[in-house]
């Protein structure tokens, strides 16, 4: 039976409802023109390929173009030369699956117009974000500053006018977050998203997997879920299927990715000398110095890391709906959950390579959603606790 025009009419109206409010409206309005000008400025003025491995990434949609598949045979496919005049003769290092190569690859765009597209992927993502996230919400407070902020991350904004599977990323990231939103969740759909996750970036599927099962399992003790139902069935079938490029790689190539030694390796002598301490605080500080929006003009490690702490105070502490306080502790859980995954790895690249490119601060793209979330529900905390203690007019 298909749903008539008024049905679905009235449906989106129950998703945009919390973007009817004028003050939700602007600034919703005020962050989305912020992404769209920005992501418009790299589209337009940015030299390709930027260093965002754009080249590689493009290259390997035109592989796809040309000989798609599932299990892509990793460290056999060229790269274009930087001006497109064909091929080159490095090998390409990307080691992603497949899916937005695939999706990408029959536009009949240039550069340019991939970028056009990219952008579109993002913008979309960020409103759908936006969309479910401020369903959640409780109060106008919250919902106007995550509906801002939720599009404000820089690397977000700077991957969003590029090549790069980021895009697709951040699109899903917006639908889960929207399928989270309803109020009674299929686990159908949100295990759909994440299988398409796992089929597009596996840092993403990692980190938003996460949340997924945070959500669950607070879900399972909480007596709202069975530990063997059909949700919990639904949601570990869509985590496996996710997972098939992993498991693909584990049989062909012994390991969970790829590993591109020759673009990672470097010479005994040009290495850093860093015990696990000393690159612990490398790797933070230059996630922070990648944070901006030009890369290296400031140190974000610590505002983030207050930022954070201040965001798992205040979520504990405020009065919100028990789901709203789930999403916002999940993200938080999950976004520390991921650090430490993040850092484990880098390590290993760092200790078995000499590499330290693993510090990307646009591998969090997909959590951002959920941290600005738990941040605005504690700033809006914060605002009332000085609201009620302000002396009164007589």
């Amino acid at each position: 039976m298909q749903p008539s025009a008024g049905g679905a009419s009235r449906g989106w109206a129950v998703w945009a409802a919390p973007l009817n409010d004028p003050a939700v409206w602007f600034a919703f309005a005020i962050g989305a023109a912020l992404f769209l000008a920005g992501g418009a400025l790299i589209v337009t003025g940015a030299a390709f390929p930027t260093a965002v491995d754009e080249l590689q990434h493009l290259s390997f949609i035109r592989s796809m173009g040309a000989a798609p598949a599932l299990f892509p045979d990793y460290g056999h496919y060229p790269t274009l030369r930087p001006d497109l005049s064909g091929w080159g003769a490095d090998i390409n290092y990307i080691a992603h699956p497949p899916l937005y190569y695939v999706l990408m690859s029959p536009l009949p765009f240039g550069v340019a117009g991939l970028r056009w597209v990219n952008l579109a992927l993002a913008f979309a993502g960020c409103a759908l974000a936006a969309m479910g996230g401020a369903r959640m919400l409780d109060t106008r407070m919250r919902r106007v500053l995550f509906v801002a902020l939720v599009f404000l991350f820089p690397r977000s904004i700077a991957t969003a006018g590029m090549i790069n599977n980021d895009n697709l990323v951040m699109l899903e990231t917006g639908a889960l977050l929207l399928a989270l939103a309803a109020d009674r969740p299929r686990p159908a759909l949100v295990a759909l998203i994440l299988a398409l996750l796992g089929w597009t970036k596996l840092n993403a599927f990692v980190g938003l997997a996460a949340v997924v099962g945070l959500l669950h399992a607070r879900a399972v003790f909480a007596g709202e879920a069975r530990l063997y139902g059909r949700a919990t069935g639904a949601l570990v079938a869509g985590a496996l299927a996710g997972l098939a490029p992993v498991i693909a790689n584990f049989v062909t190539l012994g390991a969970p990715v790829y590993p591109a030694v020759d673009f990672l390796y470097v010479p005994p002598d040009r290495r850093l000398s860093l015990d696990f301490l000393g690159f612990v605080s490398f790797f933070a500080h230059r996630l922070g110095l990648k944070f901006p929006p030009v890369e290296g003009t400031a140190d974000f490690l610590w505002p983030v890391v207050i930022a954070f702490l201040f965001a798992a105070v205040g979520c504990a502490l405020a009065r919100t709906r028990p789901r709203e306080r789930a999403f916002a502790l999940a993200s938080l859980g999950a976004l520390a959950i991921y650090f430490c995954i993040h850092l484990a790895y880098a390590w290993h690249s760092f200790v078995s390579l000499g590499s330290v490119s693993d510090a990307q601060a646009r591998y969090y793209n997909m959590l951002w959603p959920g941290f600005v979330f738990a941040l605005a529900i504690a700033v809006d905390w914060l605002a009332g606790m000085v609201w009620r203690g302000a002396p009164k007019a007589p």
